[in-house]
């Protein structure tokens, strides 16, 4: 009896972790592109200034997305070859992961609240925002993962 609820257990994580790794990788790789066209959104040509963006300045969709493809790459594995010290390693990254984007997001937050001077090109503060709204989707999908794949790893 205390096995077959034990083979379900481990047949639902390796099912899970192997799904929502991909996903992890996807959006990692997702945060570094928008990141630097975040980063190259700093200088407008022209007497106006760009986008100041704080998420980008304090790197966090390249630490976060790297961050989430570390992740993701955890949960495939400890889905492939299950050992304990794969899925410690997995529950582990996926706590700090939480951490980071809980992090992202409040720069992500005050990304979109203190941009839009007259100083600034409507353009690019409007894109920038737009992005910044994008990551923000991302990081909080990324939050619910990792939230997930912890509750998966602990039961």
């Amino acid at each position: 009896m205390v096995s077959a609820a034990m083979d379900r257990r481990v047949t639902n994580f390796i099912e899970d972790a192997e799904t929502l790794g991909g996903i992890q990788i996807i959006i990692g790789c997702m945060h570094i592109g928008f990141g630097i066209i975040l980063g190259l959104m700093n200088d407008v040509p022209g007497h106006v200034g760009g986008f100041a963006s704080t998420a980008s300045t304090g790197g966090y969709p390249y630490w976060g997305g790297i961050s989430f493809i570390v992740c993701g790459s955890l949960s495939i594995s400890a889905s492939k070859k299950f050992s304990p010290a794969l899925i410690i390693s997995s529950l582990g990254m996926n706590i700090a992961s939480v951490i980071f984007t809980l992090a992202g997001m409040v720069l992500l937050l005050l990304d979109m609240s203190i941009n839009g001077d007259f100083t600034q090109d409507y353009w690019a503060v409007l894109s920038g925002k737009g992005i910044s709204a994008m990551l923000l989707i991302c990081s909080l999908l990324e939050f619910c993962i990792s939230c997930t794949i912890i509750s998966v790893a602990t039961n």
